[in-house]
């Protein structure tokens, strides 16, 4: 009788790790053990390193056993690097692979812990609190640093492609904005933190960058050129997500509690799905989610709303905005929301010299063939 076998199964998210170790399960009854799925059932963050090596060092152990009765076994893991392909395959997970920390002793500094991404081969910016960024770079000339929106993370495809668009006419920095995709979360969150981790990948690209912010991407970006003076050339807002009067401040703000309240109760499906309702997404799309490939991916950047809210709470900053000396456009989508539409006009208003366009036939999801055109233009003057 010939030994159980052991598959190791790794790529990069969303490459077609788990359709491909579902096939094996079906195909040859071995069983599968993948961590990603098990921290997203309990409710923990993907962006818990210090869990999630617990957890894998847990499940290689778990492997063994399943070895050693005869079963065979599918390992679902990233393992990006060679060491942690060594370490699936001999069931020998490295006990000290946190910055900062042992896995035994817990943190050394007050810091939260952070997986040493640069040993895996993804390039990596420090803020200035600690926190590393994840960051990818494509294409050649300016610089242009990407700000995504809400629940969005450099692999997700949609900003995948739009970083490949943007990269036929600029060298674009898409990074994972913090507690997301391969960046690290150093809590407490602040406005401030968010700008001083757009400084970082600033200095990454040279010490100076065009900026392209999208939804409540655009807001950080505003406040990037309030905070940063000379290092920011440029900015581009694309449809800047502040709430655009009182009602709709006060009906933002019971979602924000609404949200919050499911994310302190471990409930992040619920509270994406909560949000996503509440700005408005059609409720067959909301229906649909769930379906698509990302959607668990999503849901584990859920208690990341929490930022994308307490940016985007209050009415536009039209008195602070006045103080930009950033050359900056404002761009909304012809087929945006109304509100939306409303905020990119105050913002051209208030900012000195700001240039205004109404994207035809795009909406808020907006397309980078359509857009890259508009920045190119203006940036590139």
């Amino acid at each position: 009788m010939s030994a159980p076998r052991r598959y190791l199964v790794c790529g990069l998210p969303g490459s077609g790790k788990t359709t491909r170790s579902r096939a094996i399960a079906s195909a040859t009854g071995a069983i599968r053990l993948c961590p990603d799925e098990w921290i997203v059932d309990v409710g923990v963050r993907l962006v818990d390193y210090q869990f999630r090596f617990l957890l894998q060092g847990r499940v290689l152990r778990h492997a063994e056993e399943l070895l050693r009765a005869g079963v065979a076994v599918i390992i679902e893991f990233g393992s990006w690097s060679r060491a942690e392909r060594e370490a699936c395959c001999t069931g020998r997970w490295p006990r000290a692979s946190m910055c900062g920390s042992t896995l035994e002793g817990g943190p050394r500094t007050g810091a939260a812990p952070q997986i040493n991404i640069k040993e895996i081969g993804v390039k990596t910016a420090r803020s200035k609190d600690g926190t590393m960024l994840a960051y990818d770079v494509h294409g050649s000339g300016p610089a242009l640093i990407y700000i995504t929106g809400a629940s969005c993370f450099r692999s997700f495809k949609p900003v995948r492609q739009d970083a490949r668009e943007f990269a036929k006419e600029f060298t674009v920095y898409n990074y994972d904005r913090r507690g997301r995709g391969d960046s690290g979360d150093t809590p407490p969150y602040s406005v401030e933190r968010e700008v001083e981790d757009i400084e970082a990948m600033i200095d990454a690209a040279g010490g100076r960058a065009n900026l392209y912010g999208h939804s409540s991407g655009a807001v950080l970006a505003l406040e990037a050129a309030l905070r940063l003076g000379d290092k920011v050339d440029r900015v581009v807002m694309y449809d800047p997500a502040y709430v655009h009067d009182e009602a709709e401040r006060l009906s933002y703000g019971q979602l924000g509690q609404k949200v919050q309240k499911l994310l302190d109760g471990g409930k992040n499906k619920e509270a994406m799905i909560s949000f996503l309702k509440g700005i408005g997404m059609p409720g067959i799309f909301v229906w649909l989610l769930p379906l698509f490939p990302g959607w668990k991916t999503m849901v584990a950047l859920a208690p990341t709303l929490a930022y994308d809210i307490a940016l985007t709470k209050d009415l536009p900053p039209v008195d602070r905005a006045a103080q930009v000396a950033v050359p900056t456009q404002v761009i909304v989508g012809e087929k945006s929301p109304a509100g939306m539409r409303d905020v990119a006009g105050q913002l051209t208003k208030a900012i000195p010299g700001a240039r205004f366009e109404l994207l035809a036939g795009q909406d808020h999801m907006v397309s980078a063939k359509a857009l890259l055109p508009v920045l190119s233009r203006f940036l590139k003057q």
